[in-house]
């Protein structure tokens, strides 16, 4: 089994519809640091995401990787995974208890920097649910592993 350390994670994202109106989602929760030999791992729940009140989520970003990408899955009554990968278009199934729905991901921007302490990992990509109007992301996620000596500061 895998070591973790826990860690704080600050999940940042502005939603941008075809009309120019926008709203910022916000979670700052308590996760956990998978640093393995080839890939990093934060995971992490939400709480009142989903009908049956929360999920779960992994994010995996690989290291010495030509290419910057990253996967997250979702977890709970409703199911997801996407593949996050500078220039490319993801389709997925969000699975629901009451069917599934088709969602198209286009990923414009890909940045990461991340270490065994701290990290940041910045999405741009476009959403689009069931052939609607498309929502422009733009995800943040900071992490930093919590310590006894450590606590979150507030940077932003």
């Amino acid at each position: 089994m895998a070591k973790y350390l826990p860690a704080l994670i600050d999940i940042r994202n502005k939603q941008t519809d075809e009309d120019g109106d926008s709203n910022e989602i916000r979670v700052r929760t308590e996760g956990k640091l998978y640093y393995l030999e080839n890939e990093t791992v934060l995971y992490y729940q939400e709480e009142g995401t989903s009908p049956d009140g929360e999920a779960s989520f992994f994010l995996t970003i690989p290291r010495n990787s030509e290419k910057k990408a990253a996967k997250m899955v979702r977890f709970g009554e409703e199911r997801m995974t996407i593949h996050f990968e500078e220039g490319t278009l993801w389709e997925t199934a969000l699975v629901t208890p009451f069917g599934n729905l088709n969602i198209f991901f286009n990923t414009q921007k890909m940045d990461y920097d991340l270490n065994e302490d701290q990290g940041r990992i910045q999405i741009e990509y476009t959403m689009e649910l069931s052939r609607q109007n498309p929502i422009r992301n733009a995800i943040d996620i900071r992490y930093k592993v919590l310590s006894a000596n450590k606590e979150w500061e507030e940077e932003r």
